[in-house]
């Protein structure tokens, strides 16, 4: 849902949308999230004489850029056939897999643990439109398999898997128990 606020340009008889609030709903690997935006406009102007050097400018940069196309918002990437040019990213690659340091604090321990690992999304399983999201970290296992249109239907059925393997608190545990019992 998204509401455009239109206002007079300041020095100018033209009219646009100068804020946008908009409130957005993402389901993706079996979260929702709610995203709210709100965008204002300033200094805007209209025509200026240094426009498509300005532009040239961006496109030469390092700078994300968007494109409105018939398809939704695509990026703009840089051709690698002309130098400073831009062209739409076609397809936005759906699979990736990033390799992540994070510090898994645990109320065991005073010290943080180093938690280094392998992340994998795939938003088009089998090319059936599946969704999973998977983590390993040594000690850390996190999965969801989710299928957003579950029988052909407008249901979403997700899975979570979420297993921690702590050798630390498992030999703190034992030394409790005097090395007697099973530890959790």
């Amino acid at each position: 849902m998204e509401t455009e606020y239109y206002r007079l340009v300041p020095g100018t008889q033209a009219v646009l949308a100068l804020e946008i609030k908009g409130e957005e709903v993402f389901s993706t690997a079996g979260r929702t999230t709610a995203v709210e935006r709100s965008v204002t406009l300033s200094n805007v102007r209209i025509n200026p004489a240094d426009f498509d050097e300005r532009r040239a400018a961006v496109y030469a940069s390092e700078k994300q850029m968007v494109r409105d196309t018939d398809r939704g918002l695509k990026y703009l990437v840089p051709d690698p056939e002309q130098p400073g040019a831009r062209i739409v990213e076609e397809k936005t690659p759906e699979e990736k897999s990033l390799r992540r340091g994070w510090l898994l604090l645990r109320r065991i321990l005073s010290y943080p643990v180093p938690l280094l690992g392998v992340q994998y999304f795939d938003f088009d399983l089998f090319g059936k439109g599946k969704q999973i999201s998977t983590f390993f970290g040594g000690v850390l296992l996190t999965t969801n398999y989710t299928d957003p249109a579950f029988l052909g239907s407008h249901f979403d059925v997700g899975v979570d898997l979420f297993r921690i393997r702590d050798p630390v608190r498992r030999r703190l545990l034992q030394e409790r128990q005097g090395g007697q019992g099973r530890a959790v």
